[in-house]
């Protein structure tokens, strides 16, 4: 932590155990099984600290879960040597260049509760999506239905997208304040929270998701979940009109969420 810029970055012995990882990389088409674990370990510990955008690299993450899950139901050793997918080395490289840049950063905030100025509700349907916004004492409405395309996603993917599209159309509202995201799905909670899914296709769509959030340059997002019987959003996800009164009770109690 460097007190006098307020920020923080990786100490140089980590940097130096990230660019030893680069040369051994680069210089290879395949990796023990333990190695694979071991580089995995080293992203997911600093990645965190220089708030590293991983959606990017996914197809790494998934080979290295997939080692890992080969490790644990016994069909590989930690010994074994496995040949990376093409795209996944190209990810890895990308991941750990990124990370040697060592790019310092505003640490993360630990508490948004008493810091949100920005209460941004989200929800989608099989028919549409839908978005309530509350700030400075007033509240914003916003949905529509989805496109053909659209229509034909997972009902998580479809969240991640109502994130996208609200994000979108209420963006002048999210510029410069600390926003709390209100979503209804808690896969979608977890994964925009982590920054990365599990699912290509929902990977693709948390990766926009966080793209549009980013654009709209808020000073602070925090994610949360609420269970759909609150979510104000949930009415113009159906076309429907915002139900007033939860409105009114949510305002009440917005500091709780």
């Amino acid at each position: 932590y460097d007190f006098k810029s307020k920020t923080v970055c990786l100490k140089e012995g980590f940097i130096a155990k990230l660019r030893a990882t680069v040369d051994t990389v680069s210089a290879r088409s395949s990796m023990t099984a333990a190695e694979v674990q071991h580089v995995y370990g080293l992203l997911n510990f600093a990645s965190p600290v220089l708030r590293a955008p991983t959606h990017r690299w996914y197809a790494f993450d998934k080979f290295a879960r997939r080692v890992a899950s080969a490790l644990s139901s016994g069909l590989k050793r930690s010994t074994d040597d496995v040949g990376m997918w093409g795209c996944a080395k190209a990810a890895l490289m990308e991941w750990l260049e990124f990370l040697v840049a060592n790019k310092p950063r505003s640490p993360l905030r630990k508490k948004f509760a008493k810091d949100a100025e920005v209460y941004l509700f989200t929800d989608a349907s099989r028919s549409g999506w839908g978005a309530v916004l509350m700030v400075d004492g007033r509240t914003f409405s916003v949905g529509g239905k989805w496109s053909d395309t659209d229509a034909h996603r997972h009902i998580n993917e479809l969240e991640a997208r109502a994130v996208t599209l609200a994000a979108e159309a209420l963006a002048e509202h999210l510029a410069g304040r600390v926003v709390r995201l209100v979503v209804d799905s808690t896969s979608v909670k977890e994964t925009l929270t982590r920054g990365r899914a599990h699912t290509g296709a929902l990977n693709s769509a948390i990766s926009q998701a966080l793209r549009s959030l980013g654009c709209a340059l808020p000073a602070a997002v925090h994610v949360a979940y609420i269970v759909s019987e609150l979510n104000p959003a949930d009415n113009p996800s159906r076309g429907t009109v915002v139900n007033a009164v939860l409105i009114r009770l949510l305002a009440e109690s917005i500091d709780k969420i």
